[in-house]
């Protein structure tokens, strides 16, 4: 961040241009008089370590210090955290340890350069480019793979079973994510009236339902009601809307007798 950056100028100004480093012990009070600055959630005695950088800091502090801020050599932010509301914590390394960091940075950032054929300064516009693109191309062959389950199972439906005047259907999918069953719900039951379809799949190692009604029928039947009562066979449970619903469960090698059980429902 900006405040990240200023914060290590300011450091490194003060190393770079050599500051005598003085310690006292005092009264507090005397401190106090002084301006020097106690730190955020620390506890001090009676008499206390003023550690003063000629010209540019006085504090109170207990820890061991350099006589001369040039001895330094490098000040490195590695890390910012949130400690408290309104307090942060940065982590920083400084001399030899500092000059590794850094160098070690150079040489994957040289590594980078090279895999990708891209000037060091253009690394983050090439990179994010890479990201967008990759992001597109995902997005591209979900949507390609949601396609070729909603014609998977549209080709099931002369399967359908005529049952009290409506179709009811159960179509299991390979390695369907739970978008992917809502996606062929919708675009099935939008496009018959007259349609109650199941879809389900196993995913991470636990079998998905997503059912699915046509609207001019949910008067008679409820999305929510049937996947419930279906995947309480599997050890499980859902609910959703009346013109779909999803459900999730726990034993896959009873997905089966929950399709039987959906359509013993009507």
């Amino acid at each position: 961040t900006d405040e990240l950056k200023r914060t290590g100028e300011l450091v490194n100004d003060a190393i770079f241009i050599p500051h005598l480093v003085k310690t006292s012990h005092m009264s507090r009070s005397a401190a106090a008089d002084l301006g020097a600055v106690a730190l955020f959630g620390e506890k001090y005695g009676e008499e206390v370590r003023v550690v003063d950088v000629e010209g540019f800091s006085r504090e109170l502090c207990g820890g061991t210090h350099v006589d001369d801020t040039g001895k330094i050599g490098l000040f490195l932010i590695t890390s910012e955290t949130g400690i408290a509301s309104g307090v942060r914590r940065i982590e920083a390394l400084t001399g030899r340890a500092a000059f590794n960091c850094l160098f070690e940075r150079f040489e994957i950032t040289n590594s980078l350069s090279r895999l990708l054929r891209t000037p060091a300064d253009k690394l983050s516009i090439k990179i994010s480019d890479s990201l967008e693109r990759q992001k597109s191309l995902e997005k591209a062959l979900r949507e390609k793979e949601k396609s070729e389950y909603i014609k998977f199972a549209d080709s099931k439906l002369k399967d359908a079973r005529q049952i009290g005047g409506v179709r009811v259907l159960a179509v299991k999918l390979d390695n369907a994510e739970i978008d992917d069953l809502r996606a062929v719900c919708e675009s099935l039951t939008a496009k018959n009236r007259d349609l109650i379809l199941l879809v389900s799949s196993i995913a991470g190692g636990k079998p998905l339902f997503v059912c699915g009604v046509s609207k001019e029928i949910v008067d008679r039947y409820k999305a929510g009601d049937i996947v419930k009562q279906a995947s309480q066979v599997v050890g499980g449970s859902g609910g959703g809307r009346q013109e779909m619903a999803q459900a999730g469960g726990g034993q896959i090698e009873r997905v089966d007798l929950a399709i039987e059980k959906f359509y013993s429902l009507f």
